[in-house]
Order: structure tokens, then C-alpha cells, then sequence
């Protein structure tokens, strides 16, 4: 709002200078008046979930007469590594004390928005430095942003105004004032510096890339201009380092290395930008055999997340169906803060060709061993898993090749060769039999080992991830079958301190009949036996100082008569039939 100001002749994207998540602008206004005529003017424009204010949330003059700061203004990333992004603005024609000599404004961001203030200068009249300035990224890779500065009409030795381009390196504690580098123009009045700009990374190496502009430059034709690229470098490795390690994280899985798990294997870099620091995720693509990449299938980690100076660990846990795997990863830079730059490139363990696998998801065959009570060759929710059975992996010869014992829970596992042919042998322990092979529909329920040899089917390849657990077997025990053929009653009914119901359930005089008993109850003694709901199966004595089978009903329901009736139902595992009520 004031005339000739020339507000707008400028203009930058700021980055998040207060940290509130939102990205701001920034604009100069080179010939704003305040108190100092045509001293220029800075102001910042902050960013919120509607959009940006309507009034400058921040605002610098030149304090000079003349200065023009504003002419030109940039974000520059940041330039402290403090999370922060900060601000440059040239003021081409200030004086300090070498007339029009220019000098450049550094405002670093913080949690109230730009702060302290740094002055840059070269000190060489008529130089106009600051005439342009730009964000360099991270040109040295050390995680910090750099800034450029160019002074188009700088004097140099004998040459008038070839111009000059300086490069100022962050660190922690900001930049230096002065320069780490610097090029020059080759002609008079070539005007080198009068545009310059961040370059992104062209090569890929890791480090920013720097672009100049020379506009008066006499090459064939007069002032036809020039523009150059200057590549970054140093002594930082600014390139992802990556691994590729166990799902667990507890050790690295070397070439062609297996992961000896079902959980597949996790890929891990150490992420970071050309540009300085930002938010990064990782991006990985992992193809089986010698399936080319073709960009399909490409997993990303879920959030962004800020890369310090140093860079990130990053990983992604890549799943799937056993085999030889190649895989390759990048990562991915946040376009808010860093648009020049989306990705870095692709890479990979540089072992050889990318048909080449680099790691082989472990392949498995597995499964349980379970008491088959009711003999009908599937595996009931109630059935108890057998421990200490005996397992043997065997080959097509039907030798034993690895031998295991199910675990606690019943289960077993081998690591197998994915291109070699294998059966599985259960050794029966004494007093079982094999139940009924191959029943119902559900592979992963039924037995699969034959009633006489306890041997599998020849499995793989190729093998999936059923192979891991779907191999079992129902065993079953041996011996006279004695249905209890006695009814049940119960001795006793009381409540206890809880009021819930305990029953003393009287056995009947045949012990090797009974295994277990089931409990019935009905709100109404008068309901058809048949018809009362079972609400326990499986009960055994809760209390074996007592020469009763002791069971305490648990539910906390309410009869809606007022009343619960039970009935007890002996039965034998190993028998189809339950007794009498």
C-alpha cells in the first residue's frame, strides 16, 4: 500500500521458518519507503491451514537511503541445521562502507519466525552484491544448506564488471562471512552472477548443484550470454548407505544371503538430501527371480521424517512368497521443501547385473501336531496340540534329511532348499494312531499324514507361504474304546463367595471311561434333556482334594426364572459317543 514501492519486483517461497508446519513466502519491495528513501523492504507472509495471512506476519527495511533491499529475496533452506528454514534478502546498492558496494541479509528462522540477522558483504564498490541470491542446497554434503550470492558489476583486478559468484557454507552455528567459493567472470562487462540459482542435483552424486548466468557474455555473437552448472563435492558421503538386514533387525543377511524366517527381510537406508536437510521417506521395489523393475509394486515408508544434518535411518520390511529376490531403493524428498529435487535415484548392493538376487526369502515347511479326540481327522478349536513328537523332513528316496520335535505349542519347522522336492514323516508316539487323512475342506485344519506310514504327499517345488505351517497330523489314542455307560449325577450344588454356582459331580465307576465331562443348564427342569444348552465342554476337577469332579460356573447369568438347573455328561475321548444323562 504504497505507491512506487515496487512490492512484488521479488518474490521466494520461504519454507517453514516458525516451525508450525506451514510453509511461507516471503516478498521484497525495492523501493519502499519507511523512514530512509527507497531503502527497501522485506516482508514474510505466513502459512496456515486457510492459506496465508492477508498482512506480513514479518518485516525488514534497508535502513539506508537507496539500499533496495528486497531486489532480490530467497528461501534458502536451513542454513543451521536447527529445523528451521531461513531467509536471504540483496540489498545491491548499500553502502558499508564502499559506495553501492551491496551486501546481503541472512534472517535465520526460529519458533517466533526469523530472528537474529547476519550481513554478508565483499566490500567492492559498485559491485551490486546481493543483486541476486538463491539457495544453493547442500553443495558439500554436510547436511547443511548453503547459500549463493551474486555481484554482477564486480571489479576484479583489471577486468571491469565481469561479475562474481560466492558461495557461503551453513554449519551449526550458521554461515561464515566469508566466502568458501567463489568463480568470476572472463570478460569485461560480462555481468557473471547477475542470475544464479540452485540446480538441484543433475548427476546424482549427492551434493547440490549450482546454475550461473553471465548475460552479457561475448561468445560467436555479441553479449549472446552464457549460463553454467557448477557440480557439487566434498569430502561427505552424501549417498544412501544401504543394507539389507533380517525382519528382525538382529543381523545383516550378506549376497544371496537367506533370511531364515517367514517374516521376509528388511531393506535399511541412511537417507539424506542434496539439498540439506528436510523430511525424507524411503521408496523400495523388491522383484522376485529375474523379473526386470519396472516401478510396479513399489512400497513407501508411511510418514515423512526429518533427516537432521546427519540423514535418516530408514527401513521397510519386504514380504512375500519364498524365493530369490533383487530389490533396489531411493529415497523420496519432501516437494514442500524441496521442489527442484523429488527423488534421488535408484540404487542397489552393486554386486552385479540387476538380474542378479540379492537376498532369498528362507523357504519353509511346517506345521502341528495335534490329539484328534473325536478321530475325525480335523483339528477342533478344543483339541489339544502334542508336544515332543517326533518330525523327520525326509527326501524323494524317503530318507531323513532333518529331524525335529513339535515345540510346546505342538508345532515344527524346517528351513528347505526351494528347489529341491521333500515329504514329511510323523513318527506316532506310543499308545496314538494316525486319525482319518485328508477330510472336510480346509487344508489348514486337516491331517495330511497317511493312517499307516504317517508320511506326506511330496511337497514343492515351488512352495508357498502355506508350505510354512500347513503340513500336520492327527494322532489319536490306541486301545479298547469304554463309552461311559453310567449316568452322572451331582452330588452337591452351593454358591461360593462370588455366587457363582459350584457343582460336585459324582463319578461314575468307570475310570478309564472318562475323560473329561460336558455341562448342560437349563432355566426350566421341565425342557426335553436334549434341549438344555451346553455351556462347558472339556470340564476336568478343579479340586482334586475332593473325591468329587469340582466345576464352578463362571458365567455370572441370571436365570429368568430365578433358577438354574444342570446336568452332567460324562464321555471318552477316544470314543464317538457321550454317556447317559
Amino acid at each position: 500500500n504504497q505507491a512506487g514501492a515496487y512490492f512484488g519486483i521479488s518474490v521466494s517461497g520461504a519454507g517453514d521458518t516458525d516451525g508450525d508446519g506451514y510453509d511461507d513466502v516471503v516478498v521484497g519491495a525495492e523501493y519502499y519507503d519507511d523512514v530512509q528513501v527507497d531503502e527497501g523492504a522485506v516482508f514474510l507472509y505466513r502459512g496456515s491451514s486457510s492459506g496465508l495471512d492477508s498482512s506480513p506476519f514479518w518485516t525488514r527495511e534497508g535502513g539506508q537511503d537507496y539500499a533496495y533491499l528486497g531486489y532480490s529475496v530467497a528461501g534458502v533452506g536451513d542454513l543451521d541445521g536447527d529445523g528451521y528454514a531461513d531467509v536471504a534478502a540483496g540489498a545491491p546498492d548499500y553502502d558499508d562502507p564502499e559506495v553501492d558496494e551491496g551486501v546481503v541479509f541472512v534472517y535465520y528462522g526460529g519458533p517466533s519466525g526469523p530472528s537474529w540477522t547476519q550481513l554478508l558483504q565483499q566490500n567492492s564498490a559498485y559491485a551490486l552484491f546481493g543483486n541476486a541470491v538463491a539457495g544453493a542446497g547442500d553443495v558439500n554434503g554436510d547436511g547443511f544448506a548453503d547459500l549463493a550470492v551474486g555481484a554482477p558489476y564486480l571489479d576484479r583486478f583489471f577486468s571491469t564488471q565481469v561479475g562474481g559468484v560466492f558461495v557461503y557454507l551453513g554449519s551449526e552455528s550458521g554461515l561464515s562471512y566469508a566466502e568458501n567459493w567463489a568463480t568470476y567472470g572472463s570478460q569485461d562487462y560480462e555481468n557473471w552472477g547477475l542470475s544464479v540459482a540452485a540446480a538441484g542435483d543433475v548427476n546424482r552424486d549427492g551434493y547440490g548443484d549450482l546454475i550461473i548466468g553471465g548475460p552479457s557474455f561475448d561468445g560467436a555473437y555479441t553479449q549472446e550470454g552464457e549460463a553454467s552448472v557448477f557440480f557439487g563435492g566434498g569430502d561427505q558421503h552424501t549417498g544412501l548407505q544401504i543394507a539389507q538386514r533380517r525382519a528382525d533387525d538382529t543381523a545383516a543377511i550378506g549376497r544371496n544371503g537367506a533370511t531364515h524366517t517367514t517374516d521376509g527381510f528388511k531393506l535399511q537406508a541412511l537417507a539424506r538430501s542434496p539439498l540439506g536437510r528436510t523430511r525424507v521417506k524411503l521408496e523400495t521395489e523388491a522383484k522376485r527371480g529375474r523379473s526386470g523393475f519396472d516401478g510396479s509394486g513399489t512400497n513407501r515408508t508411511a510418514s515423512w521424517t526429518d533427516s537432521g544434518t546427519s540423514g535418516a535411518v530408514l527401513s521397510q520390511v519386504v514380504t512375500g512368497e519364498p524365493g530369490n529376490y533383487h530389490w533396489r531403493l531411493r529415497a523420496l524428498y519432501d516437494p514442500a521443501s524441496s521442489p527442484l529435487l523429488p527423488a534421488s535415484r535408484w540404487i542397489t548392493i552393486p554386486w552385479g547385473g540387476w538380474r542378479e538376487s540379492r537376498v532369498r526369502h528362507s523357504t519353509f515347511i511346517g506345521g502341528s501336531v495335534w490329539e484328534d479326540w473325536n478321530g475325525d481327522g480335523i483339528r477342533g478349536l478344543s483339541e489339544p496340540r502334542l508336544a515332543n513328537v517326533r518330525v523327520e523332513l525326509i527326501d524323494s528316496w524317503g530318507y531323513a534329511v532333518q529331524v525335529a520335535y513339535t515345540d510346546t505349542a505342538g508345532l515344527y519347522r524346517f528351513e528347505v532348499d526351494p528347489s529341491t522336492r521333500y515329504a514329511v514323516r510323523f513318527v506316532r508316539p506310543y499308545g496314538y494312531g494316525f486319525t482319518l487323512q485328508d477330510q472336510g475342506g480346509d487344508d489348514t485344519l486337516d491331517s495330511d499324514a497317511d493312517t499307516v506310514t504317517g508320511e506326506t504327499v511330496l511337497i514343492g517345488p515351488p512352495y508357498g507361504s502355506f508350505d510354512a505351517d500347513g503340513w500336520s497330523a492327527g494322532l489319536r489314542k490306541e486301545g479298547p474304546c469304554y463309552p461311559p455307560d453310567e449316568a452322572v449325577y451331582i452330588a452337591s450344588v452351593r454358591q461360593d463367595a462370588n455366587d457363582n454356582t459350584v457343582l460336585d459331580i459324582q463319578d461314575p465307576n468307570q475310570p478309564r471311561a472318562v475323560t473329561g465331562y460336558n455341562i448342560y443348564r437349563s432355566s426350566d427342569a421341565g425342557l426335553d434333556p436334549s434341549q438344555w444348552p451346553l455351556i462347558a465342554t472339556d470340564v476336568v476337577d478343579e479340586d482334586a482334594g475332593t473325591p468329587n469332579v469340582q466345576w464352578t460356573d463362571t458365567t455370572g447369568d441370571v436365570s429368568p426364572t430365578g433358577v438354574w438347573y444342570y446336568q452332567a455328561t460324562a464321555y471318552n475321548h477316544d470314543c464317538d459317543a457321550e454317556g447317559p444323562r
